[in-house]
């Protein structure tokens, strides 16, 4: 079984992505917990450009999307055999990301997007965590962070785009789970849904 975890930066992925992985764990489920971006090389390259103030062109856009299309396809080797090892991988963004972040640059199209990643092992469920903008903002203050990515106008309009993945990836099991709550009312909706109590 493959989870992914997606929501804009602060929204609480990652706390849920280890609490989730926890709980299994102690129900008896092989579970491995994975982030993306995955390789340090490629995620160092997509680091300097993301720290930079730059424009949201074509150019940093297809980019950008290329950089984590290729760290996805190293990483797809380590999905897959832990899959087939019988692990429950738990994925800590995926390339929904892209769907919604590089979707904002001038010039990238679905169309591209969904050529670059279409190789790409689909979920068997996407838990889109949504918090307001301004709660992730005062998260990501707390943790010292702060990117052009974190900017409130830019993060509204990546919340907006996770909001509409159901309609563009409708082949999909997506949901979108409120996570401006207790963790574990969030990791109960989960559970739920995957069908493990």
């Amino acid at each position: 079984m493959l989870i992914v975890i997606e929501g804009i930066d602060g929204c609480g992925k990652t706390t849920i992505a280890e609490l989730l992985k926890n709980i299994l764990e102690n129900k008896g489920y092989k579970v491995y917990l994975t982030k993306e971006p995955f390789r340090s090389d490629i995620k160092a390259i997509i680091k300097s450009i993301i720290e930079k103030k730059h424009d949201l062109n074509e150019n940093f856009g297809k980019a950008l999307s290329l950089l984590f299309a290729a760290d996805r396809q190293i990483h797809q080797l380590e999905i897959k055999d832990k899959i087939s090892k019988g692990f429950i991988v738990i994925l800590d963004r995926y390339y929904h990301s892209s769907y919604t972040y590089q979707l904002l640059y001038k010039g990238v199209t679905l169309d591209f997007l969904e050529k670059i990643n279409s190789s790409l092992l689909k979920p068997d469920y996407v838990f889109i965590l949504d918090v307001p903008v301004d709660v992730a903002i005062e998260r990501l203050m707390k943790r010292g962070i702060t990117t052009e990515y974190e900017r409130k106008d830019f993060l509204e309009k990546v919340r907006e785009n996770y909001l509409k993945l159901k309609e563009i990836l409708k082949e999909e099991k997506i949901f979108i789970i409120n996570n401006n709550r207790n963790p574990e009312e969030t990791i109960r909706d989960i559970l739920s849904i995957i069908g493990i109590k």
